[in-house]
């Protein structure tokens, strides 16, 4: 995902060379779907999105919890692994307290339901995003489920993770633990860098290095460094999402990423400025071609062309998400995604 950068317009743009291809998907309004299926899932979480009713207490959903088990129970018989189950139940997460209410976890026990949601310090939680979920740290024991993407160079640990494009976690476990790996499911790309006993369900599986993985209905992939295996379970569906036809219209450039905000000044005066580097990089637009001309977009803002005009091809869209692998547009309910693979 690491591409070119060079200096551009502003006191830090940096642009990440990139070509995308069209994955997924908008909200579906047509065929209803299996109940019990990923994409009756994906539209329950996006009702729950639209509402406050899961701040209420007690809240729950029986169906999307019924899912979850099922699909633990099928991949438990068909990897013959004893006792795996779900990391937490709906049942023991609550909201978190409204008058602190932040996208940035730093207890346990929470529930989020959102848009597109920030993660960092999240350990035993639950996270149910309409659109796609960054991992800014580490999360442990937590279900994770985006209708997008899940992305961060991060570390995850006994996390459930599902998403209906793409995946991509630096190191999901612990070297020497196999126990340490999470479950990841995502009918699209699956791109992890190393694997401790992670169970990966894909169709796209990217895998550098794996120990003691798990690959189910795909064969072992990336290099084994020992134990991995791979399995069939023919009840789990990875279907692909249908694509929005503004995809195949929309050649992405780049990637605008501009360094975090310095922190306050401390008692000790300014701090010194952030070092530069692709870690600490923040995405915040994005170069693209559309009908023969360039654009820029600024996340939730205007799309213009180089003069600044507005873009009648993209009347009531705006960019909504954007990391270094995705990109989200959005116009209502219908939302166009993007998947940047570097060159």
């Amino acid at each position: 995902m690491f591409g070119p950068r060079w200096f551009g317009r502003g006191w830090a743009v940096w642009f990440w060379l990139a070509a995308a291809w069209p994955l997924l998907a908008e909200v579906p309004k047509n065929a209803r779907p299996e109940k019990d299926s990923l994409q009756a899932i994906l539209d329950r979480i996006h009702n729950h999105a639209s509402g406050d009713a899961w701040q209420q207490p007690g809240w729950k959903d029986d169906a999307i919890q019924a899912y979850l088990d099922k699909l633990v129970a099928a991949i438990s018989v068909a990897g013959e692994i004893k006792d795996l189950k779900v990391p937490v139940r709906l049942a023991d997460v609550k909201p978190p307290d409204p008058a602190a209410r932040i996208r940035l976890f730093r207890e346990e026990g929470q529930l989020i339901v959102g848009k597109d949601v920030k993660i960092r310090s999240a350990s035993r939680s639950i996270i149910l995003a309409d659109g796609s979920v960054e991992l800014q740290s580490s999360p442990e024991d937590c279900i994770i489920i985006a209708r997008h993407a899940v992305v961060g160079s991060t570390i995850t640990r006994r996390c459930l993770i599902i998403a209906g494009t793409y995946v991509e976690a630096s190191i999901d476990g612990e070297p020497g633990n196999v126990a340490s790996g999470s479950i990841i499911l995502c009918p699209g790309t699956a791109r992890v860098r190393s694997a401790y006993g992670s169970i990966i369900l894909s169709r796209d599986p990217r895998i550098d290095s794996c120990t003691g993985a798990l690959f189910v209905n795909s064969e072992v992939k990336g290099r084994d460094r020992g134990g991995s295996r791979s399995v069939m379970a023919p009840s789990i569906s990875l279907e692909p999402m249908a694509a929005h036809p503004l995809c195949s219209k929309i050649e992405v450039l780049g990637v605008v990423s501009m360094p975090p905000p310095p922190p306050a000044p401390g008692p000790g005066g300014l701090p010194p400025p952030p070092r530069l580097d692709r870690s600490n990089l923040i995405a915040s637009g994005l170069v693209f071609r559309l009908d023969g001309r360039r654009h820029v977009a600024g996340v939730n803002e205007p799309v213009v062309d180089d003069a600044g005009n507005p873009v009648p091809a993209l009347s009531g869209w705006q960019l909504a998400f954007v990391a270094d692998s995705l990109a989200v547009f959005r116009n209502g309910e219908a939302d166009a995604v993007l998947r940047i693979e570097t060159k």
